[in-house]
């Protein structure tokens, strides 16, 4: 709907409702069907900002942008996007650093970060079978930062509670296998706990009135 589309018809008398009073602004209104997936109207609005870039004569002289909820929203989580990849440039490697300081040994980080690999890959795969095969809707794009922030903190934390078990029985004499074994026995079973009552967690956002909730508590309920 615009000032062009009413001028000139039976509905002439409404056009100046998209021109403003000085008659150096007037907008369009764009109507996009609400049920239609968040991601495809983000892209929707990422191919109107390229048209508005070529349809503008004279970019020092007229100015056109886009506005309303999908526009907005979209920024929102574009900004997000590029605050948690700035975060994880600093957060992670410092999270290795304090990791390897406190297990003590290069080889049990090592273990470390193939575990964090391993769980985010496993995630992922997870989603994606259950996305093309059991017809869940396609989660937002924030979803899959939540699912590799979630990922990655609770694979450190994990790690550092079982491998400095693992270190402190070694240091006290056992050998590797009684290591091993006293570790999953204390330190594993806090993990487990630890991880049900995460699970749980997430299992109860599946019952919110939201879709976007609904899909992160199904996206890290998988981690």
């Amino acid at each position: 709907m615009s000032y062009y589309q009413y001028n000139g018809t039976v509905l002439d008398d409404v056009k100046g409702t998209f021109m403003s009073q000085d008659k150096r602004l007037s907008y369009l209104t764009i109507v996009v069907n609400g049920s239609i997936i968040t991601g495809k109207r983000y892209e929707f609005v990422n191919w109107l900002d390229e048209q508005i870039e070529d349809l503008n004569p004279n970019p020092k002289k007229y100015r056109m942008g886009l506005t309303g909820f999908d526009a907005m929203a979209r920024d929102g989580v574009d900004a997000t996007q590029e605050q948690i990849e700035q975060v994880d440039a600093f957060s992670v490697p410092v999270a290795l650093l304090l990791l390897g300081y406190m297990v003590g040994s290069w080889r049990l980080l090592l273990v470390g970060m193939f575990n964090m690999g391993a769980s985010i890959l496993t995630g992922f795969a997870i989603m994606a079978t259950l996305l093309l095969h059991a017809g869940l809707p396609r989660p937002e794009s924030a979803s899959a930062q939540l699912m590799q922030v979630m990922s990655m903190s609770l694979s450190i934390d994990y790690v550092l509670f079982l491998c400095r078990r693992f270190r402190d029985e070694i240091k006290v004499g056992n050998n590797t296998k009684v290591a091993i074994y006293r570790s999953l026995l204390h330190a594993g079973h806090v993990v487990m706990m630890s991880g049900i009552t995460i699970v749980v967690v997430f299992l109860g956002f599946t019952f919110l009135p939201s879709r976007t909730v609904i899909m992160d508590g199904t996206a890290c309920k998988f981690l």
